[in-house]
């Protein structure tokens, strides 16, 4: 359908009002990377890198100031450190997600000595068992999903020993991946 007058006038003033261009120079040692660029969308691949980056760096100042509840719920859990939850995030944001579909999660093991002392806080002396305060540091597990040749998710598995992953049994512990909003 051709755009009349009014409609290309109305379009040229909201470019010129609203939109914002940035060039990118290629110098011929870059052809490479010039033609990778123009092959896998331009600027929206440009934008969706920038995207990409720009999470990850809001990611990494929410869980550095201690303002990202997820990550906070990891700590109380687990005592997992901010540089240990960092760095498996960086490996789950690494995932290449073939056919678009996620290959990388992460998710916490609590120690039994934790759970222990969780059950005793949250159950009262009747449940209370001892246990022990050194051991109450938990582990993040680096997960690989698995899919069934119609593309469900068969479930999550631990890349250390391929078994199946099972949640904590405390429901507070998300599975993060790299579309997990860690706020």
């Amino acid at each position: 359908m051709a755009m009349t007058d009014a409609q290309r006038a109305a379009d040229a003033k909201y470019k010129r009002e609203h939109v914002s261009t940035i060039s990118v120079r290629f110098y011929p040692a870059d052809a490479r990377l010039r033609d990778y660029v123009r092959e896998h969308g331009g600027s929206t691949l440009l934008k969706d890198l920038a995207r990409s980056r720009m999470k990850a760096d809001l990611d990494r100042e929410l869980v550095e100031s201690g303002r990202s509840s997820v990550f906070g719920e990891w700590h109380r859990l687990g005592l997992i450190s901010s540089d240990a939850f960092l760095d498996a995030l960086d490996w789950v944001r690494a995932d290449p997600r073939p056919d678009g579909m996620r290959t990388r999660a992460m998710g916490l093991s609590v120690s039994p000595d934790m759970d222990r002392k969780l059950t005793a806080q949250l159950g009262g002396e009747m449940y209370a068992e001892p246990y022990d305060e050194s051991g109450l540091a938990g582990h993040i597990e680096l997960l690989t999903a698995s899919y069934s040749p119609v593309g469900e998710l068969v479930g999550l598995y631990r890349r250390r020993d391929g078994r199946l992953w099972s949640p904590c049994e405390w429901a507070h512990t998300p599975t993060v991946d790299a579309t997990t909003d860690l706020r």
